[in-house]
């Protein structure tokens, strides 16, 4: 075999064991001599072989692209949450991070991204190859969509969901990690009365959160008083203040608040400020969850942040590499949370 021959088969190597990103740049023609001490005359042969071949895509005066070998990258996001954005609708909070960072993965990966509600997909034609990403997980979907979900040319991945599911791929965040940092830091910080507020734990997101919050707890030895936990509707300024109130009217009352998300905290530091109790004087405040409002009040809130954008961008890509490699068999994707200290705590 000629030496520019067992290159080649080396690079194609290389390409399949994920050396190299899909749509990323290739060795440039003076890179690809060095790399394996051969002239340009024959690192042109083998650029040449690799276009040919269908690994490589090459473009004049831009050099060469490692390219997809799918026929079609249209992913599909089925949602019903997030389908009137078609519309104009708006999106909650961690939706819009989550899609922002699925456009951006992409626009980089020459991807097309397309929203459909659930009502569409069954008209979804059967020789057509479907991508497709689902928000969250319902029994449901599991049944209408069966036959469609058992089709050889369907791969699918759930994100966003709270748990491993059984035989599927999914990204995820592990919810009970994220809310032990931020217990962690407030213990670290002097805290050994830290109260808790969430939505009902029959949910299982929130019931994990406050496993972790009980978890850390019971590590570092400290009670854990229910009188200090407070399980209430979702965020709305009047229930929030009311259980703010009655928590700091105790008579060991806490001296810092962590909540399950941040929109439960910004009420909980209006009231705080609008009563004249000082933050994190009086009383720490953090909260799980980044989004953009947690740096627009004062005190800044100190958050877990939770990458919503990045659980959107890995998505993208983990499709398209199952589609690329024709399998189904991943591990799930977990994005690992980090704490933002700011000036709440």
């Amino acid at each position: 075999m000629k030496v520019w021959q067992k290159i080649k088969d080396d690079l194609i190597k290389r390409i399949l064991n994920k050396e190299f990103e899909l749509d990323a740049k290739f060795f440039s023609l003076n890179d690809l001599s060095r790399e394996y001490g051969i002239s340009d005359i024959t690192s042109r042969r083998i650029i040449s072989e690799l276009v040919k071949a269908g690994y490589i895509k090459s473009f004049p005066g831009k050099g060469s692209y490692v390219k997809s070998r799918l026929e079609s990258k249209t992913i599909v996001l089925l949602s019903d949450s997030i389908s009137d954005i078609n519309e104009g609708g708006s999106l909650p909070n961690i939706h819009s991070e989550i899609y922002k960072g699925m456009l951006l993965q992409c626009g980089k990966m020459n991807a097309e991204l397309r929203i459909l509600s659930k009502k569409y997909l069954k008209n979804w034609p059967l020789d057509e190859k479907l991508l497709l990403i689902l928000m969250g997980k319902t029994d449901g979907d599991d049944k209408e969509f069966a036959d469609i979900f058992r089709r050889p040319n369907c791969k699918k991945i759930y994100c966003h969901v709270t748990e491993h599911i059984q035989g599927e791929v999914s990204v995820r965040i592990p919810y009970g990690k994220g809310i032990m940092l931020a217990v962690e830091h407030l213990i670290e910080s002097g805290h050994k009365r830290i109260a808790f507020m969430c939505s009902s734990l029959k949910m299982r997101n929130m019931a994990l959160r406050f496993d972790g919050y009980y978890e850390c707890l019971k590590k570092h030895n400290l009670p854990v008083d229910f009188n200090l936990v407070k399980e209430l509707p979702g965020p709305n300024i009047v229930t929030d203040s009311a259980a703010v109130k009655d928590l700091l009217s105790i008579e060991n009352p806490p001296t810092a608040i962590l909540t399950a998300n941040n929109s439960r905290a910004l009420n909980v530091l209006e009231f705080c400020n609008k009563n004249g109790i000082k933050i994190p004087e009086k009383v720490a405040l953090a909260a799980f969850d980044d989004i953009p409002e947690s740096v627009l009040v004062q005190p800044r809130l100190t958050v877990v942040n939770t990458h919503w954008d990045k659980i959107g961008a890995e998505t993208v890509r983990t499709i398209l590499e199952m589609a690329e490699n024709d399998r189904t068999d991943y591990p799930d994707v977990i994005i690992k949370p980090d704490l933002i200290v700011r000036e709440s705590t």
